[in-house]
């Protein structure tokens, strides 16, 4: 399975997230063949979604910018309008577990 991470883009440029994800040791490929270990690639068609391996979920989940609400973690189907309500209820401090968000 696939990770897909929305860049909440009014929030943070693309540029900055590649950035961030590569000093932290998380390497940029140019496919999703070769998503293993510690990578990610850029969508082709969606240039603000990025797919990382699902062995990352739990680093994903704890990353700063996915706190802040400048990514949105995308497990199994899409999060569509419930994105913004995580955020939020992040913010809060009472996010929905990313498991809720397998079942949408």
């Amino acid at each position: 399975m696939v990770i897909g991470v929305g860049v909440v883009s009014a929030a943070y440029s693309m540029n900055a997230v590649v950035a961030e994800m590569e000093k932290n040791g998380i390497r940029r490929v140019t496919s999703e063949d070769q998503l293993t270990g510690s990578t990610f690639v850029v969508d082709s068609h969606c240039h603000d979604l990025l797919h990382f391996p699902s062995d990352l979920l739990e680093v994903l989940e704890q990353h700063p910018l996915v706190e802040q609400c400048r990514l949105v973690l995308q497990v199994g189907r899409s999060v569509g309008p419930f994105a913004s309500i995580f955020c939020k209820q992040r913010q809060q401090g009472t996010a929905f577990p990313s498991s809720y968000f397998q079942f949408l």
